[in-house]
């Protein structure tokens, strides 16, 4: 059963769905089905990664898991990202069933063994994302999505979870949120570490790139600010409320 959201919640999130939300949000009333849980994933230039992150999604005992990829480019990305994006679109077609047509834009819906993986297509002529904008808009057009669901009384979690189409998420992942009161927590960040390269140089980049995200949480600690947490979209999860 899904849990109803205050009176004032549930107004709050009506006005944000009429005003500030995409238009992708009118992908929820053209498929089917009720999820457990629901995970965003924009993906701009990346197969094989997201691939190992879409193998990687763990069930949920709160029911069928929704996957929304938010398949993204700009008309100015360079050659190498349009090309990845139309291989990682073979790819599907060829790996998972038969995808069916949600709406008019290109999106498509793929049936997996835990759920369902939704394709929102802003990678094509017509639906590439503006000029300046990035990874920002699409996991807001996933989130925005994900919170009409919710709103429809399609996901039973009260928790947006977000991550990057480069990582492997733990087995528990979705579990891990059961005992955190959305109520009073206004987000979750989930504990990271990165895997580096095989290659000596590519590997020391990596390791000093990691310090540096944990020195500067621990600067910020240290001087008593409120924000010492790691703002990471990869590491995210969101009340639907408070989104």
């Amino acid at each position: 059963m899904v849990k109803k959201a205050s009176s004032a919640g549930e107004k709050a999130v009506a006005k944000y769905l009429a005003r500030s939300a995409e238009p992708e949000t009118s992908l929820a009333g053209k498929f089917a089905g009720d999820f457990g849980d629901v995970l965003v994933v924009p993906a701009y230039g990346e197969v094989e990664t997201f691939l190992a992150t879409l193998g990687s999604v763990a069930s949920s005992e709160r029911g069928d898991v929704l996957v929304i990829l938010v398949l993204n480019a700009r008309s100015d990305s360079p050659d190498e990202v349009h090309e990845s994006n139309e291989t990682l679109r073979r790819r599907l077609a060829s790996d998972l069933p038969a995808a069916t047509p949600v709406g008019e834009e290109g999106s498509l819906s793929y049936p997996l063994e835990r759920g369902r993986l939704l394709l929102i297509e802003r990678a094509t002529p017509g639906r590439y994302l503006p000029a300046g904008q990035g990874i920002g808009l699409a996991r807001k057009i996933g989130f925005d999505l994900a919170l009409a669901l919710r709103q429809a009384g399609r996901i039973a979690s009260p928790w947006i979870s977000s991550t990057d189409a480069d990582t492997i998420l733990p087995r528990d992942y979705f579990d891990r949120t059961k005992g955190v009161d959305p109520d009073a927590i206004g987000a979750a960040i989930y504990p990271f570490e990165h895997r580096f390269a095989d290659e000596p140089r590519l590997a020391e980049a990596g390791r000093l790139y990691e310090i540096s995200l944990r020195y500067y949480v621990l600067g910020l600690e240290w001087a008593g600010s409120p924000y010492a947490y790691h703002s990471m979209g990869s590491c995210l999860a969101i009340p639907a409320v408070s989104y």
